[in-house]
């Protein structure tokens, strides 16, 4: 299963890299494949072109979304959940991925 994570960036420092990194680490140990947006949008894209690229890989590669603790504080973040709801792409926190992970082996 492909797991987009989503969360804050802007404004975080090193634009939240660690955090993005633990929750993927976290996933992929638990089984999922996990993509982070620093992975492919370059941090010389301006915000539109970041949130082009981040909606595109959800819309066509995520079979789900992991959030971030703050991504309710962070517009970006709150795009990316109402594109994934509209398109009823499940979301849950990162903690609740790998605990239904656990439960289906």
């Amino acid at each position: 299963m492909n797991i987009y994570i989503i969360g804050p960036v802007t404004g975080k420092p090193g634009l939240n890299r660690e955090a993005f990194a633990e929750a993927r680490a976290e996933l992929v140990a638990a089984g999922y494949n996990a993509r982070i947006p620093h992975d492919f949008i370059p941090e010389s894209a301006t915000r539109e072109r970041a949130m082009r690229m981040s909606l595109h890989n959800i819309l066509d590669n995520a079979d789900g979304v992991a959030l971030l603790d703050g991504w309710i504080d962070s517009e970006g973040a709150l795009t990316e959940y109402e594109v994934a709801r509209a398109c009823g792409i499940k979301m849950l926190d990162v903690r609740s991925w790998v605990e239904l992970a656990k439960a289906v082996r």
